[in-house]
């Protein structure tokens, strides 16, 4: 299968990772993530829907699973996230191996686990830190004993905080032993005019900073 738009895709998200250029955010096919070439971020030429055969190829990652665009995409511990509002999907891409997996089946009845917005999904600390869309600050990380990306909710223990706010503007970043979230306060703020701390080495939440956009 060629995908028609492939030869120049044009998004507005994109991740340079794993020695490729790989673009979503395309209006027409928005569930589509298009990667370059190995070696090569100007060459989507030839692009085909990614298989075991696809190695130093420039090809794409169709995931319709969940419905909907994808939201953002994240690297961590050599390995790519891919979310959607609905789902997130672990994959490995270089120039001889591929490998795509969701992180939380998806039945389109149970509860599932994506991001709201592409700025709020960052990495550092050893972990990706995302938003949901139902308002849980979450985690993607490695759990002592169990050698596989777990989704942890952190948000939990300040949840009478949190559900008073508004993240449709979410944006966050590490610096240092912090991971810091720019939230609004409320529905009514029109925006960020509040920070978050997370104390990554202790896990705990720090006092809010106020004020801040």
């Amino acid at each position: 299968m060629v995908l028609t738009d492939a030869a120049k895709p044009k998004g507005n998200i994109y991740m340079v990772a794993q020695n490729r250029l790989f673009i979503a955010g395309i209006i027409l096919t928005p569930q589509i993530i298009f990667f370059s070439k190995y070696g090569d971020a100007t060459d989507f030429s030839a692009s085909t829907l990614v298989s075991n055969s696809t190695a130093a190829n420039c090809g794409a990652f169709n995931l319709g699973e969940g419905g909907g665009a994808v939201i953002g995409m994240c690297m961590d511990e050599n390995s790519l996230y891919f979310f959607k509002r609905a789902i997130i999907y672990k994959a490995t891409l270089s120039d001889s191996v591929y490998s795509l997996q969701s992180l939380k089946t998806f039945d389109g009845k149970s509860q599932t686990i994506g991001a709201t917005t592409q700025r709020s999904i960052f990495a550092g600390g050893n972990a990706v830190f995302f938003i949901t869309p139902d308002n849980q600050i979450m985690s993607l990380q490695r759990v002592e004993t169990i050698d596989y990306p777990q989704v942890v909710p952190i948000s939990d223990m300040i949840r009478s905080t949190v559900d008073s706010m508004s993240f449709s503007l979410a944006s966050g970043i590490v610096y240092k032993d912090r991971a810091y979230f720019a939230v609004k306060s409320s529905s009514d703020a029109s925006i960020n005019d509040t920070v978050l701390v997370w104390n990554i080495v202790d896990k705990t939440w720090d006092t809010p900073i106020l004020g801040w956009n």
